[in-house]
């Protein structure tokens, strides 16, 4: 019986010597290439020192010296501690100081960067074992790894290690500002390990695709579990991720039978992947973890692949995975609740308290509990911290007091004895996966010294979790790109806020703290005084270029607005006018109106010049998409681009005003040239012709295009060939002219 996380190698190379134990990009390890490398590994670490709880690092990318590695340190008797190769050099540099790391396994260039750039951070660090050539420097010993694991070594000395020491320290996000280590013994991680290998029934011919990276405690399932089994593990190029369809491809050509990963990154798979183009008659299981599945996405993947056993795992990085729930039944299509996460995982038990440590019944709302032996050890170094979430309590009274763990998520325990999860109980949000403490991201504004205040809230996000948004009172010169980079010197790259609101003050609640409901609730709530009329608008502060969004109904564009402002929120200024409030007539497209259209383009015109904003891009739809046309005869520099309703696309479907502007802007790197000319494509002309609006058309509006290359995006080939043809006719005709 293995009680030690590198025993489960060690059983499986004996029956599955020649299998394949782990493929990436082509290339392969057997079981016994596995054990033979990492034994070779672990006998060099003990050389340079390495004993029994020392802390080694694995600063390399996902690659086979990765796994390599993982089990090198383990029969050393060592804990592994993966660092993140995407992540600012000062943040690995505290990982490397803070717990004390004897000995460095990465690629050369990672490491000749680290001793650069943070030198006064490796003190700890007697050797290193470089990966891709050997360099000099700071490091008392290198060694390279072909050496290391190409050569017969002496055999390393069995640590004496019982299951209760710990196995690796997993950094997450911390609410202090600085990343804290959850602390995971052999025991908590053989038991989540042993209960993923028997419940989804891991068989020696399953081939596990490892889609997380390898600091992110998803990937113990993918590692772990597979070996267990004698599988294969297929590790996931990170760069797929970013594209979808080659992703689908790779899982069809792979023949991939277990799937793991965050849930964002099947809805991009369901979005863009194309899923229809393969069969995948080998994918038997699909688990998902780490966010809330949206329905409507996971409903369109059980269509796409209706064949595989689907589950929703649920738990923290200090509980790796304690609660789970199979989804069976097919969902109404009104339904929008997120899953249910489940009930307790074997050798698990769970229960709900309240805020005075008391148990809640049935349907009341609480914070989830976990109590057994998969529950973390601790935070490296943080001992106080620790005791807020692993505190004591009695659950059974004949047992006495004992060590459970507060997850800090609210839940409602169902009459079927299932759990909803409600939400976070701190700052703690989710974002593609990844666990973040929106804490962390604010103190490395604060340490901007151009900020002056900052909050960062949330942005639900079906395809991601949130979207990340910083609002920052800081000093006239302080830019968006400027804050952006800062933050990335101090914070990996999902961390990053995806957007940047400056104003003049936050709001503030009556006791004086930053109301952060009413920044969660969007733009700020504007009015300017425009003759008799009172203007009522929504801003953004971004400093881009302005964008100004005209529409006659509030809903529609302020969604739009959410929308532009994650994808674009660097490059645009976004001001939102709802003419709605100001229609004295009701809306439509009879001749009658035209003076009421007229009327608003002249307010919109005058609060783009009130707001020194001239030269906005104009978006409108339907009743706004009109206004937008009058109003870019009255701003020469301003552009002006109408979406009348649905766009109707051969092959493509219909195409809403917020797609096509998307689009559009997805594109628009600079203004490349104001156009002039008639263009069914973006307006009803039969509605304007209606208003006898066709000469003015054709003479005054203003479309800007983007600039540069025109990308392929896979949501729509025929839109973006339309586009190019576009572009490419009216330069014709500017050449001709």
């Amino acid at each position: 019986m293995a009680y030690l996380l590198h025993q489960l190698l060690q059983k499986s190379v004996q029956n599955n010597s020649e299998s394949v134990a782990v493929r990436h990009k082509g290339q392969s390890l057997t079981y016994g290439e596995l054990d033979t490398q990492s034994t070779r590994l672990a006998a060099a670490l003990q050389t340079q020192g390495v004993e029994r709880g020392d802390r080694v690092g694995i600063y390399l990318e996902k690659s086979l010296e990765a796994i390599v590695a993982i089990f090198g340190i383990l029969k050393a008797g060592a804990v592994y501690v993966p660092l993140d190769p995407g992540a600012p050099q000062q943040r690995i540099g505290f990982i490397v100081k803070n717990c004390l790391m004897k000995v460095m396994v990465g690629s050369a260039d990672h490491l000749t960067k680290l001793q650069t750039s943070q030198p006064a951070t490796l003190t700890s660090v007697q050797a290193v074992v470089s990966v891709g050539g050997v360099q000099g420097g700071i490091f008392p010993t290198v060694l390279a790894w072909e050496e290391v694991v190409g050569k017969t070594a002496v055999i390393p000395t069995t640590p004496t290690l019982i299951e209760d020491d710990l196995a690796y320290i997993l950094y997450t996000s911390g609410s202090t500002g600085t990343p804290k280590g959850v602390m995971i013994s052999h025991r908590a991680s053989l038991t989540f390990v042993n209960w993923a290998h028997d419940t989804f029934n891991f068989q020696a011919t399953d081939r596990v695709a490892n889609h997380a990276p390898l600091h992110f405690d998803l990937s113990i399932l993918d590692i772990f579990s597979t070996i267990k089994a004698g599988a294969t593990i297929i590790l996931v190029p990170p760069s797929l991720s970013v594209f979808p369809r080659s992703l689908a491809d790779f899982i069809a050509q792979e023949q991939i039978t277990i799937w793991y990963s965050v849930p964002s990154a099947l809805t991009r798979l369901v979005l863009y992947g194309q899923l229809e183009r393969h069969n995948y008659p080998h994918l038997r299981t699909v688990l998902f973890a780490g966010e809330v599945f949206p329905i409507k996405y996971l409903r369109q993947l059980m269509e796409k692949w209706p064949h595989p056993r689907y589950f929703n795992l649920y738990g923290p990085t200090e509980t790796n995975v304690c609660t789970y729930y199979e989804v069976t039944d097919p969902f109404p299509p009104e339904r929008t609740q997120p899953l249910s996460i489940g009930k307790a995982c074997e050798n698990y038990e769970t229960f709900v308290l309240d805020a005075n440590n008391n148990i809640v019944p049935q349907g009341v709302e609480g914070e989830l509990c976990a109590r057994g032996p998969g529950v973390m050890s601790g935070y490296w170094g943080l001992p106080e911290h620790a005791a807020q979430s692993r505190i004591t309590f009695t659950l059974h009274p004949m047992l006495g007091p004992e060590i459970v763990y507060r997850t800090g998520d609210m839940v409602r325990q169902e009459a079927d004895g299932t759990y909803t999860y409600l939400g976070r109980r701190d700052g703690m949000i989710k974002s593609r996966g990844y666990r973040i403490e929106i804490g962390e991201i604010e103190s490395a504004l604060y340490s901007h010294a151009g900020v002056q205040e900052a909050a960062v809230v949330p942005i639900p996000d079906d395809e991601i979790g949130n979207r990340i948004k910083a609002f920052v009172v800081a000093n006239a010169e302080v830019s968006s790109a400027e804050l952006k980079a800062h933050c990335a010197v101090h914070l990996p790259h999902y961390m990053l806020p995806h957007a940047f609101d400056f104003l003049d003050a936050l709001p503030k609640t009556s006791t004086g703290k930053i109301d952060k409901q009413r920044l969660r609730k969007g733009m700020l709530k504007k009015s300017v005084q425009i003759g008799e009329d009172t203007i009522i608008y929504y801003e953004s502060s971004g400093r881009g270029h302005p964008v100004m969004l005209v529409h006659g109904r509030g809903g529609d564009a302020l969604i739009f607005r959410q929308q532009l402002e994650g994808d674009f929120g660097e490059r645009f200024r976004v001001v939102a006018i709802d003419l709605s409030g100001h229609n004295r007539e009701s809306v439509d497209y009879s001749l009658q109106h035209n003076q009421s259209y007229r009327q608003h383009a002249e307010l919109v015109a005058r609060l783009a010049e009130k707001l020194n904003i001239p030269h906005a891009i104009l978006f409108g739809s339907s009743y706004g998409g009109v206004v937008v046309i009058y109003a870019s005869t009255q701003l020469p520099q301003a552009a002006g681009i109408a979406f009348c309703g649905t766009l109707p696309i051969a092959g493509a479907g219909l195409f809403s005003w917020q797609d096509g502007a998307i689009e559009i802007m997805s594109r628009m790197t600079q203004p490349l040239a104001v156009f002039h000319g008639e263009n069914e494509r973006f307006v009803d002309l039969d509605r304007l012709k209606a208003l006898d609006m066709p000469t003015l058309w054709r003479e005054a509006v203003q479309v800007v295009m983007g600039a540069g290359h025109m990308p392929h995006l896979e949501k729509s080939a025929v839109f973006n060939q339309l586009l190019t043809q576009y572009i490419e006719d009216i330069l014709m005709e500017n050449n001709n002219g």
